[in-house]
């Protein structure tokens, strides 16, 4: 239809009156390929997913899925778990391993040697071609091992990393797994250059009464090549670019890859050490973090409590940001002291927990002075007395006793003002009630010890009224005197 319109188009007539052929033609070859396209579109989008020129209907595993989605029938079904176990099987007859043939042992002998030889390139070749010529059998696993191996006998470090990470990826049951990660903290500890772990000596003064506490500055490196933007052109035991970078991940593919061997909580350890003395406190609370969560028989365990708080403490920002850090903080010290009992400095511990205490009081001290800064006494009132209750020994409680003292009363919510002593007591006396109400002074107090001459006192059987009791005596109706109580028991009010 469109290669008809198109060849019943106007075409422009020259000046003698007649069509020109080329354009003609042109006309004709523009219908044809329209033509073309709409068929070619109708049996692509129209029919399924199988090309431009298939169906759904050619293939039988995409039929069969087409129609158990348009009938959910158990035939239907079942022809669909009978389609997932065949393509399952498949998958594992492809990767299933083979058998290694004879040949290929004595391949991976000869590399062997040259390797115990010392020709550490000319074996790291011969295990990879071993690898390449026998795959899907035991051997290849041997084979990326070696070649691993060769790399870091030549203190081609960085080789070494990417061969071992590849093997514990591809085989994550390799048997060698306890020597790759060996090999693995060997390589951060000579790219970090930090061989050994942080002490409880190493910890700094931590200062909470300024509002923001600055870290220490990270230490620079000594050498431009060790700049993480600078690439190594001549080292050849370090990478390209990024030395720390990689050995930290070299550390991560331990604890991540073999979280029960034996070096996982070493290497979370070292992160965390390096992190502390990066000056990177937020990325050493982390590393401690998941040591106390993960492996708490680790020989690192009480380090991790010690250095854990004061991470936290130097990585809190004042009394502006998150109160998060300071609560942490705290349980850890607290739970310090009760696991630890003797072998951990209490003194020093019930110190910081005082100053962590003081540094909760000056966040609370911060919200009344911005208050009182935006002209709201209310509000200001309500954080001084939260202040006094939960830190009534800091020095801000002091500070907020003053400022409600300046504020007065009148600037008080009407819940926080002092409210007047009064009282209701009923009195039991000559058979008839009375109600007693007014300030509480002396001149009323002497009124309630005028009684009788009878042992009976007469300030038995006196209590106090509640709100709602008062709130129902009518004053208007009460007489003044005593003398004037009704038969009835009605309440009296005594205003001596």
């Amino acid at each position: 239809m469109i290669a008809a319109e198109s060849q019943s188009m106007r075409i422009p007539i020259s000046a003698s009156g007649t069509r020109t052929p080329a354009i003609c033609a042109c006309a004709r070859t523009c219908g044809i390929i329209l033509s073309l396209i709409c068929i070619v579109g109708c049996q692509s989008f129209g029919a399924g997913s199988g090309g431009l020129f298939s169906r759904r209907g050619d293939d039988p595993d995409n039929e069969d899925i087409r129609l158990s989605q348009a009938d959910g029938s158990q035939e239907s079904q079942t022809g669909i778990n009978r389609l997932n176990i065949f393509r399952t099987l498949k998958k594992a007859k492809e990767t299933e391993l083979k058998p290694t043939p004879p040949e290929a042992m004595d391949d991976y002998d000869a590399a062997q040697a040259l390797f115990d030889e010392g020709r550490f390139s000319e074996a790291h070749k011969a295990f990879k071609a071993t690898s390449k010529k026998y795959e899907n059998t035991p051997i290849v696993e041997d084979c990326h091992f070696m070649m691993a191996e060769c790399r870091n006998a030549e203190k081609r470090y960085a080789s070494a990393q990417d061969g071992y990470e590849k093997l514990m990826e591809k085989y994550p049951s390799t048997r060698h797994m306890d020597t790759c990660t060996r090999r693995l903290f060997a390589i951060a500890q000579i790219w970090l250059k930090e061989p050994t772990f942080a002490t409880k000596n190493e910890l700094q003064q931590v200062s909470l009464n300024e509002k923001i506490v600055a870290p220490t500055p990270a230490k620079e490196p000594t050498r431009l090549s060790e700049w993480p933007i600078i690439p190594n052109l001549t080292d050849r035991t370090r990478p390209v670019f990024d030395t720390k970078g990689r050995a930290l991940e070299a550390l991560r593919k331990i604890w991540m890859h073999d979280p029960t061997g034996p070096l996982a909580d070493d290497a979370l350890m070292l992160s965390a050490s390096h992190y502390l003395r990066k000056g990177d406190y937020r990325e050493a609370d982390r590393m401690l973090t998941l040591l106390r969560e993960e492996y708490p028989k680790s020989p690192h365990i009480e380090v991790a409590f010690e250095l854990g708080p004061h991470v936290k403490l130097m990585s809190y920002q004042g009394a502006t940001y998150d109160v998060r850090n300071l609560e942490d903080a705290e349980q850890l010290k607290r739970a310090s002291l009760r696991m630890f009992g003797d072998k951990v400095d209490r003194e020093r511990i019930e110190q910081e927990l005082e100053q962590i205490e003081e540094a909760k009081a000056l966040r609370e001290w911060e919200k009344v002075e911005f208050y009182l800064r935006r002209s709201k006494p209310h509000s200001a009132a309500i954080y001084c007395k939260i202040l006094i209750q939960n830190y009534p020994d800091s020095q801000y409680a002091a500070k907020a006793r003053e400022a409600l003292a300046d504020m007065g009363d009148e600037a008080l919510p009407p819940d926080l003002r002092p409210k007047p002593k009064s009282f209701w007591l009923f009195k039991l006396g000559d058979d008839s009630p009375t109600v007693a109400h007014g300030e509480e002074t002396d001149e009323t107090a002497e009124a309630l010890d005028d009684g009788n001459d009878e042992e009976t006192p007469q300030n038995a059987g006196l209590r106090r009224l509640t709100p709602e009791e008062a709130g129902r005596v009518s004053l208007k109706d009460i007489p003044t005197d005593k003398s004037e109580v009704n038969e009835s028991g009605r309440a009296t009010l005594n205003d001596r």
